[in-house]
């Protein structure tokens, strides 16, 4: 009998932690979404410089035939088949009114709500600065549950149904938008009730989209704008998964977030180059160089594939008749393969040319800068150079190209 009675006392003294540990899960949670709607609500326009690293993989021996085969398998053994190719980029992200904005990094105006349309195709996802929180959060309260101590953080996980998603996905460009649904976990230290880390799985996509499903995992920190600290990503990788077992990883670091306090329209209409006349018009410098001027350009500040990035600016001197002149341009593409060999892949164009103190568009079209390019359509003044080569490489002064005004 007394044994019995120990036994009963042990399961109450088991169900009453259980029930404790529930309530202070609840409890957690509760503080924990009033601070995200809390930071969300109050979130000032703001800007951050995003440098995403892309990376596709070849599918690995024995993935399976069927998306069910190969999630399995990635399962099992998560590790990748042999590099395909890798990139790097760098933009600017506007977020006003909840709306993510796009350009190169340090460009004067956000071209686009579209990122395929800067990165030029390849896997990219958004939703990290606040679309999954507020889903989490905001609209399926009632699908999260707690799952205890982790490393110090308390530990959820939660569900968010494709009637209450606002994930969108598509295959390549020019497939059509589909929504899904999508489930996960997050994890909240219980000093500050703050989120450190939210993990995003899509449902398994529809037959006959290349992509299996797609793995988020966004690491949060405080940052500080204006006056007050919000709630925003520090690191974010993305896996997806493909039908045929290849993988895409892009992992993307947040950096120099700060408030947005440029005009209150933005415009997406002004070029750099048109910019760059507008704001010198009241200066007279020298004639604009006249069509068909052949010009030589030579690095002035090194590429190196190690850090630079498709958005980066290039700087560079240009030789024409007798005359040198410091001109602008940017990286557009810069991208290594591994397929069929080895190859490392720059494309870049220039738009401004510094002449007697002024700062003047320049429009040029690539004399030997026009190689074979595997990203697509590229813009007209973009030129295409190509480098042999497994590892990474520095172009310096050595590098030179021949363009011609237009």
């Amino acid at each position: 009998m007394a044994f019995a009675l120990r036994a009963s006392t042990l399961l109450l003294t088991a169900a009453a932690a259980a029930v404790t540990a529930v309530s202070e899960g609840d409890e957690l949670l509760e503080k924990t979404r009033a601070r995200v709607l809390d930071s969300a609500h109050r979130l000032p326009r703001y800007t951050c410089v995003e440098t995403v690293a892309r990376a596709q993989y070849l599918p690995p021996l024995g993935s399976g035939s069927t998306c069910a085969a190969v999630m399995a398998r990635h399962r099992q053994d998560d590790s990748q088949g042999g590099l395909v190719m890798r990139d790097r980029l760098r933009l600017d992200v506007a977020v006003i009114n909840g709306e993510e904005m796009f350009s190169w990094a340090g460009a004067r105006r956000f071209e686009t709500r579209d990122i395929d349309r800067l990165v030029g195709g390849g896997a990219s996802g958004s939703g990290d600065f606040g679309s999954f929180l507020l889903s989490v959060f905001g609209t399926a309260p009632e699908a999260i549950h707690y799952k205890g101590l982790s490393d110090n953080f308390a530990l959820f996980d939660y569900v968010v149904p494709i009637t209450r998603s606002n994930y969108r996905y598509r295959s390549d460009l020019a497939g059509v938008s589909r929504k899904t649904g999508y489930r996960g976990t997050f994890s909240v230290d219980p000093a500050d009730a703050d989120v450190k880390q939210l993990v995003v799985e899509t449902d398994e996509f529809e037959t006959g989209d290349k992509a299996c499903s797609v793995r988020h995992v966004m690491d949060y920190q405080r940052v500080e704008l204006g006056n007050s600290d919000f709630l925003l990503p520090e690191v974010s990788t993305m896996n997806a998964l493909y039908r045929d077992g290849g993988e895409s990883v892009n992992t993307t670091h947040y950096s120099n977030c700060r408030e947005y306090v440029g005009e209150s329209t933005i415009r997406f209409d002004d070029s750099p180059s048109a910019a760059a006349g507008k704001s010198h018009a009241a200066k007279q410098g020298p004639k604009p160089l006249p069509p068909d001027t052949l010009v030589k350009i030579n690095l002035a500040r090194p590429i190196d594939t190690d850090t630079a990035a498709a958005g980066d600016e290039v700087t560079a001197t240009a030789a024409f008749g007798h005359e040198t002149a410091r001109i602008h341009g940017r990286i557009l593409r810069l991208a290594q393969f591994m397929i069929p060999s080895p190859r490392w892949i720059l494309v870049m164009n220039f738009d401004s040319i510094e002449r007697g103190g002024v700062l003047q568009p320049l429009s040029l079209t690539p004399i030997d800068g026009n190689q074979p390019s595997p990203f697509g359509a590229l813009p007209k003044d973009a030129g295409v150079f190509t480098f042999g080569g497994r590892s990474d490489l520095v172009l310096d002064h050595k590098f030179h190209s021949v363009w011609e005004t237009r």
